[in-house]
């Protein structure tokens, strides 16, 4: 299928027909709250508190260590350990989208770790509570782990009720300050309408309600918008919210600005995302706007491979990330245990986006750019792979 773009540009293949079944984008993965290696202090915009980071110790050569002082009881427990040349990254199944033998290595690594606790704790180079933690989740074998969300369309299955529990804490005030960016940057006027597309349990979209926008929220998960309407009942909040699929979007020249927060454009493949961008040109009225916020694909490669680990709340979370270069795409096969459940997996794959990617896509789609943004902190100014994430702001002409 073939389509002219604004500049009178040939694009083929980019607008496909419409496609039945359910999608959910919602919000940020756990990945958003890491840090580059070295960095001491929490980013301003960081949405979950800092887990740990890894440094490379001979032997053996991969170890990890604390950078916070230890926890209280009530606090989440977490750590980072790197990962090692021998995983691969690009031998992806692309049916699906998982980095075959992840898991195993995974298992592996982390019972290294645990065996060799004592040891490390003398030399100050592997802690305790790393090793027990990390053995904990893969431990718990009595039953086989449940394989699951493994086809590319696994963000059918992962957003279910639990899932605002796996991103961890630091979410209420970060977004806070995200909504405070999204209206300042946006010059809203009081009572202007919102789309908050992937809304999810609605934590931005009641944020803006409170502050006397109109605001619909949209999202393909029940559960989760189920959440979102009890989220708005509690805030008093006038946000409503409807079920429904973004790559088949047909609302038209209704709003005022649209959002796309943490990370909710990129789960599909090429065509498919382009599609998303079309329908939220089309639901704007003219002169209206829209914000992009995805992780930066040009921090990312910078940050990966490496697994992640944290407790908190009754959740038990180890990550294994990497970056497929021929695809664009982070791939994360996640393990958990949530209130001492059977231990099961998820797998995940995002689409990455370089700033001149997700440019490029706006304006094919009609949109002129206004402004890139890598830091809330600092409006307007990007600085490449040195910010983690990646905010476009643009508009329909008028």
């Amino acid at each position: 299928m073939s389509s002219k773009g604004p500049d009178g540009v040939d694009v083929v293949g980019l607008i496909p027909p419409a496609l039945p079944g359910v999608a959910e984008p919602t919000a940020l993965l756990s990945l958003l709250g890491w840090r580059a290696p070295g960095d001491e202090v929490m980013a301003e915009d960081s949405l979950e508190p800092v887990r740990g980071r890894a440094r490379q110790v001979t032997p053996p050569p991969i170890a990890a260590r604390r950078t916070a002082p230890p926890p209280s009881p009530a606090a989440p427990k977490s750590g980072m350990v790197a990962k090692g040349d021998d995983t691969p990254i690009n031998g992806v199944d692309q049916s699906n989208g998982v980095a075959p033998g992840a898991v195993p290595q995974a298992k592996a690594a982390a019972r290294k770790a645990a065996s060799s606790a004592d040891a490390g704790k003398a030399a100050g180079e592997v802690d305790s509570d790393i090793a027990g933690l990390v053995g904990e989740i893969l431990d718990g074998e009595q039953e086989p782990a449940q394989a699951r969300h493994t086809g590319p369309n696994w963000f059918h299955e992962i957003f279910d009720k639990d899932y605002p529990r796996t991103r961890g804490a630091g979410w209420e005030r970060a977004v806070q300050r995200e909504a405070d960016f999204i209206v300042a940057s946006m010059g809203l006027k009081a009572g202007a309408r919102i789309l908050d597309l992937g809304c999810g349990d609605g934590i931005h979209a009641v944020a803006l309600a409170e502050r006397g926008f109109e605001v619909l929220g949209v999202d393909s998960s029940e559960p989760l918008l189920e959440q979102a309407q009890k989220r708005a009942a509690a805030a008093g909040a006038k946000a409503a919210f409807a079920l429904g699929d973004m790559r088949e979007l047909a609302l038209d020249a209704q709003f005022d600005a649209v959002i796309c927060m943490n990370t909710t454009l990129g789960y599909f493949n090429d065509r498919q995302n382009y599609q998303v961008v079309e329908r939220c040109f089309k639901a704007l009225t003219p002169g209206g706007q829209i914000i992009i916020d995805v992780v930066n694909r040009d921090w990312v490669i910078n940050e990966v491979p490496l697994r992640v680990w944290w407790e908190d709340g009754g959740v038990l979370l180890m990550e294994e990330v990497g970056f497929d270069s021929k695809l664009s795409r982070l791939q994360v096969q996640r393990s958990l245990v949530i209130d001492e459940s059977i231990p099961f997996e998820q797998s995940i794959s995002i689409r990455m986006y370089s700033s001149h990617e997700l440019v490029t896509m706006l304006r094919l789609a009609g949109f002129q750019v206004s402004d890139v943004t890598g830091d809330l902190a600092h409006p307007g100014v990007y600085l490449g792979p040195g910010n983690r994430r990646l905010l476009v702001r643009a508009s329909r002409p008028e």
